[in-house]
């Protein structure tokens, strides 16, 4: 592999899967908003294979313009790892506008990303997305982030269905699992996974896509380097 690009690269999350790529000795290009959270990742990792570009798939126009700074290559790989915060409450005392707000900033930088450079990937290539656990059940006043990640889960779906034979290979990482990540490290559970579980199963999944047919792939709370199934929902 050529490159790894992990769009979201300042969330807990994006972290690990920096840091496992990073200890496969992968180049890592890391992209988001926050320079200041962009400058604060390469100051604690000092590695010459990281490199960051300040960036946007919020909009069409602002992943263009992210794709021409990326300037994908033969071999690279795209991993979108892109979410947001919601303060719980009842879904009947959820305003429209707040749903749609949710589906804005979760779901669309997903299908804008996906638009923008799923046709710039060789066919050696993966673009696998993050994606939640509550797509499969409905905590306490979180329906709107599960009817968010829902929708999220068949976007990828149709991205790998609709997708040439010979395209890239199109997967989302379902985390059925709360993160143990650097946010909330004092305060984690044993069983949630870790950061550094997700990455260690996105850079597999990169690596060898085909091992994990999905195009859904749930991760359980067992660690996914010791090797088990990983599971999938189709």
């Amino acid at each position: 592999m050529k490159r790894l690009v992990v769009i979201g690269a300042t969330g807990d999350v994006g972290a690990g899967i920096i840091d496992e790529a990073l200890a496969r000795r992968w180049a890592v290009l890391a992209v988001a908003r926050n320079t200041a959270g962009l400058a604060a990742l390469t100051g604690q990792r000092r590695d010459p294979l990281l490199s960051t570009v300040a960036g946007s798939v919020a909009s069409k126009q602002g992943a263009l313009t992210l794709a021409r700074a990326i300037s994908l290559g033969p071999g690279d790989s795209v991993v979108v790892s892109v979410n947001v915060a919601w303060d719980p409450k009842p879904i009947t005392e959820t305003p429209a506008a707040d749903l749609i707000r949710m589906f804005e900033a979760n779901l669309i930088p997903h299908l804008v990303a996906g638009a923008v450079f799923l046709p710039l990937l060789s066919s050696d290539s993966a673009y696998v997305g993050i994606g939640g656990g509550m797509a499969d059940w409905v905590p306490r006043h979180r329906a709107v982030v599960s009817m968010a990640q829902a929708a999220q889960r068949n976007l990828y779906r149709a991205l790998a269905g609709e997708g040439p034979a010979d395209g890239p290979a199109v997967r989302e990482v379902l985390i059925a699992s709360m993160v143990n990540g650097r946010s909330n490290r004092a305060m984690a559970r044993p069983e949630w996974v870790t950061d550094r579980d997700v990455g260690a199963m996105v850079c597999q999944v990169v690596q060898n896509p085909d091992s994990y047919p999905g195009p859904v792939i749930k991760i359980p709370h067992a660690d996914p380097r010791s090797h088990r199934s990983p599971g999938s929902s189709k």
